[in-house]
């Protein structure tokens, strides 16, 4: 439930342009920090009744935002052309595996001889 605490309000008015720099900061975007500001005070809002500390707990919900919202992005690519090394990438893969077999085998004259060392 969202609260109609004045309390709140003043909160908000007060804090809104340290809280907003914040944001811009996180974000490296004015419109991004902006968005992420407004969804801080939004979970405010809905546990103000229980908030000891609200300049904290706004600034813990923006980075926490902020990192869910980088873990969700992280994995676009956005690009003009779609790349053509997806086959070919995995040849690499499964060649430098096949190389690294072949290196920590031991040798045929090691496997013959036994133990063959100096």
């Amino acid at each position: 439930m969202v609260t109609t605490d004045p309390a709140y309000s003043e909160f908000v008015l007060s804090r809104q342009a340290r809280l907003r720099r914040v944001a811009v900061l996180l974000c490296g975007d004015p419109d991004q920090g902006e968005d992420l500001l407004q969804e801080a005070f939004v979970a405010l809002a809905e546990k103000w009744e229980k908030v000891e500390h609200p300049d904290a707990f706004v600034r813990t919900v923006l980075a926490r935002q902020r990192v869910s919202w980088w873990r969700r992005r992280r994995h676009e690519v956005i690009s003009e052309t779609v790349p053509d090394r997806g086959l070919d990438l995995c040849h690499q893969a499964v060649g430098g595996c096949a190389r690294s077999w072949r290196l920590a085998r031991p040798s045929a004259r090691t496997r013959r001889d036994g133990d063959a060392r100096p």
